[in-house]
């Protein structure tokens, strides 16, 4: 995250510009140890296990950061971009790991969605 000139924050240029869980073995959404701490995590997030909007809403919350710009921040990763999945298709992945791709791309947009 950086902070802008505004003082409110947003995703650094550079974040998850490739899905890195097609190569590396990591937690969902690339969280464990991440978003809360162990005995602090939100309602949701220790009942499913699991982020999802409630949860990153929860966290921008405990940082300070304005509800409405983490809506606004969510918004632009639940925006369905049908050029998304036209350039996954056009790629040069094997068709499984295309599958593998858009199949983790929509699980965790629906899980995004899940809480706004």
């Amino acid at each position: 995250m950086i902070e802008t000139t505004k003082g409110d924050f947003k995703l650094a240029p550079s974040y998850d510009l490739l899905n890195t869980h097609l190569h590396v073995d990591d937690s969902d959404f690339a969280l464990s140890r991440g978003l809360f701490s162990e005995g602090d995590k939100s309602k949701f997030l220790k009942y499913n296990g699991k982020a999802n909007g409630r949860s990153f809403l929860e966290f921008g919350k405990r940082i300070g950061v304005r509800e409405k710009r983490v809506g606004e921040i969510l918004a632009q990763f639940t925006t369905e971009y049908p050029l998304l999945e036209q350039l996954v298709e056009a790629s040069f992945l094997q068709s499984d790991t295309k599958k593998t791709y858009l199949a983790a791309y929509r699980q965790k947009r629906n899980r995004l969605l899940d809480g706004k």
